[in-house]
Formats: structure tokens, sequence, C-alpha cells
């Protein structure tokens, strides 16, 4: 059998020809990420189903946990029956400065509590409510019940859950008096890093571009080492989905149902893809005629069938193996 590999293709004699192909064809980092800063929240009180006062509480720059002229805000002197909202004072400090009908605190990442107290006289009834679209994004904002020497009594209630109140009735002969501690924690957060590499094609792997999905959406590229990271994650379910284009990534995505610890060493491997085109005017061509995609460096058998006998000694010229 005689092969001749010319410009035009290859003349091929004979019944089969087989060739070896050897195919060597060779940020703006947007990080989901929790800010810390200013924060309000408003409480709105009623007496008996008319509006009473409003009371606010969060963070602000400047805040102290004291009274904070300029800031901060007293409450005013109880009803004639005794009904009356505030926050009490955390610091023990002396009348008016503590009852507040707004307390801000500075901003900071610990867990604050607010003791808010609420009196209703004989016969009425309080609701304290608030609009739970309006709690800071990244906190845990809870209510429970205290004691007299404000330990906290029974269940916890989160914030955002409804109904979003506190309603008092007071069916005693006397004032009644209910303590409860408001609390806001951080929600702990979660990072994803892994390293990125790339296979043949030459291409920067700065350029891969990693896609987050899911309970936050965000973008990164690898630095020039192919590290990269989303960090600031709260506990939820999460995608991260490499693309560069003529490249196929494994794993293709990774998923996350929940993330609720750092998870690490989540790499990827970007393989180039390369195009193999097969023209033929004659019989069967293997791979067939058409476009094909392989990954970098597979290396394939590429052959096409006569239907002339050797000894026939016709030629048929096959081009576009490329």
């Amino acid at each position: 059998m005689r092969n001749r590999l010319k410009k035009e293709g290859w003349i091929m004699q004979g019944k089969k020809v087989a060739m070896v192909v050897l195919l060597l064809l060779m940020a703006i980092m947007v990080i989901s990420f929790r800010a810390y800063g200013e924060w309000p929240v408003s409480f709105n009180a009623t007496l008996n189903g008319s509006n009473y006062a409003t009371l606010e509480w969060g963070m602000k720059e400047g805040a102290t946990d004291n009274f904070d002229n300029g800031i901060d805000a007293l409450a005013p002197p109880a009803s004639p029956d005794g009904d009356n909202v505030y926050f009490s004072s955390i610091t023990g400090e002396p009348s008016p400065y503590n009852k507040l009908l707004k307390d801000y605190r500075g901003i900071s990442e610990e867990t604050t509590t607010w003791r808010l107290v609420v009196k209703v006289a004989s016969g009425k009834t309080m609701v304290i409510s608030w609009d739970g679209g309006t709690l800071p994004s990244g906190w845990v904002c809870t209510w429970q019940e205290a004691d007299s020497n404000w330990n906290g009594v029974g269940d916890e209630h989160n914030l955002s859950d409804t109904p979003n109140q506190i309603e008092v009735s007071n069916t005693t002969g006397d004032l009644l008096t209910k303590r409860y501690l408001i609390k806001a924690q951080v929600l702990p957060t979660y990072s994803i890093s892994g390293t990125v590499t790339l296979q043949g094609g030459g291409a920067d792997v700065t350029e891969v571009l990693l896609t987050l999905s899911g309970d936050a959406s965000a973008t990164t590229n690898p630095d020039a080492q192919g590290n990269y990271s989303f960090t600031g994650l709260s506990e939820g379910e999460y995608w991260v989905t490499p693309s560069l284009n003529k490249y196929r990534f494994e794993p293709p995505f990774r998923s996350y149902n929940p993330l609720n610890s750092d998870q690490t060493n989540q790499d990827y491997t970007g393989i180039y893809q390369c195009d193999l085109t097969v023209n033929s005017a004659h019989d069967d061509p293997d791979p067939s005629v058409g476009t094909h995609t392989y990954d970098w460096n597979t290396q394939i058998t590429a052959s096409v069938t006569s239907p002339a006998d050797q000894t026939d000694g016709t030629r048929y010229i096959c081009t576009g193996w490329t």
C-alpha cells in the first residue's frame, strides 16, 4: 500500500488507506460580599388601635451604647394611665436618659441587644409592629420575652417571621409591664475557592469567567496563577460555572445545596476544543464528512475506503483533512 501526501489532499490506491492524525491544535472581580454599615428599623406602637409612638433602633456611625445627643431620642412621659413603650438603657444611665424612643448603637459585627419595655394599663392592648422587609440584610433579628432581670424567657422569634408584631393585652386590674430582648446577630458567611488550569489553546487563565448563581449572583476571573474565590456567602443554594470560548471544563459546574461551610479545592480544568473538518467526494471516510470536535491532544485514526480493487489501479483523491 502506497500513500503520497500532496497539496490537494491524499492520493490513495487500494482497498483501504489509514492514517494516524494527532491533533496538536493547540478582573474586574465582582464578589458577593457583605457590607456592614448603618441600618435602621422602626417599630410602630398602637394603643387600642390608635397610633401611640414610633420607635427606632439600629446602628449608626458615631453612636455608642449610651445616650447620644443628636442620634438617640428620649421617650416621652407615660400616659396618665401609665401606658408607655421605650428602650431601656443597657448601661444604667440615670433618668431620663434610661428611657429612649430612638436607640442606636455603633456599627459592629458583634451580636447586639436592645431592651424593649411595654407598659399597658388595665383593659388596654398595645401592639408593636414592624415591616419585615426593612430588616438589615446579612443579619438575623429576633425578639424574646424577658424577666425583670432581663434574662430571656421562652422561645426566640425571628422578626422576619409573620405576624410581624408583638401584642400585649392587659386583662388584669393593674398596670402590666412586659420586657423584651431585641437581638441582631450577623449571619455566618462562607466561601468557595479553588484553582483553574487550562490545557492547550494558548489562552490566558485570567480570561476564564466563573459565574456564581443561586441565592446570590456574582462573577469573577482567576488571578494569573488560576486562583479564584467567592466570599461572604450566606448559607444557601449555589452553583459555580466556568466558561471560556473554545474550552470544555471538567467538571462543567459545581453545586452546593446547601453551602454551610467553607469550600476549598473547588478546582476546574479547561480543555481546548479542536475542530476537524472532513470533506470527501468519494465513499465513506472515517470520521465521516462534516466537522468534528475533539479535546486538545486527542489522537484519532482517520481512514477512507475505496470501492476499487488494488489491481484496478484507479485512484481517488480525498481532500480537506485538516
